[in-house]
């Protein structure tokens, strides 16, 4: 069973496990997610068939079952003297969006990624290039709102302590402005998973320009949105 895209209580109902084997599977699907699993749980990672430096930032790019390829990127921070990393990650090959300034939007949507093509980029770099990531950004390819559901249940693996353990603090999915998915997210009640909003412009003219999701979804509108979502205390939209 490939678990990269389901979580420890998932796996735990279509195995049909027995309470007194709970521990002892807990730490075979932690183990399957280092890729260390054999038997009944595996990972089965995509391979990476380029890894590329670009000056601090390192992309690795995965080839899917299909002949596709996916890309995600270690960014390197630093902030009052203290360092981490950064992945951001893809939702889908390609974007249906458009936007003039992204490469990505120029291609046009191929297909979404599923939820093990997602975590498998975060498990991958984990796993095969000993990196640790203390961030996650869903800011690589795709729209994360057109791809809601599969983007989200990959949240859920993300976090689940009894896997890779990364709490929602630590995650941000980047919205070009889908304000359907931004009224979905708030709805679930995730209120520590931390939202970015892209705008690249001043006002709606200039944001038409270069963003053609503004001219259905206009910046008033996209506030209007932003105003409702439940933020927490002391939190920003990024």
């Amino acid at each position: 069973m490939d678990v990269l895209g389901v979580t420890f209580d998932e796996v735990r109902e279509a195995l049909g496990v027995k309470p007194h084997e709970v521990k002892a599977l807990r730490a075979e699907y932690r183990a399957a997610l280092a890729g260390q699993g054999d038997g009944r749980m595996r990972a089965d990672l995509l391979p990476v068939i380029r890894c590329i430096e670009d000056g601090d930032l390192t992309k690795f790019i995965q080839r899917t079952h299909d002949g596709l390829e996916t890309e995600s990127v270690m960014v390197p921070m630093r902030r009052h003297g203290k360092e981490w990393k950064s992945l951001c990650v893809s939702s889908q090959v390609g974007c249906a969006r458009g936007c003039l300034f992204c490469e990505t939007g120029q291609i046009g949507l191929v297909r979404n990624l599923t939820p093990s093509e997602i975590v498998g980029q975060v498990a991958v770099v984990r796993t095969h290039f000993s990196q640790k990531v203390r961030n996650i950004v869903f800011m690589g390819m795709g729209e994360p709102f057109d791809n809601f559901d599969n983007v989200i249940q990959a949240v859920r693996v993300l976090n689940d302590p009894a896997g890779l353990s990364i709490s929602c603090e630590r995650i941000a999915i980047s919205t070009v402005g889908r304000i359907e998915g931004i009224r979905r997210l708030a709805a679930l009640g995730l209120r520590r998973l931390n939202l970015a909003i892209s705008l690249n412009a001043p006002n709606d003219d200039i944001r038409s320009r270069i963003m053609p999701i503004n001219r259905l979804e206009p910046m008033g509108e996209l506030r209007e949105a932003l105003l409702a979502y439940p933020l927490r205390k002391c939190q920003f939209f990024m």
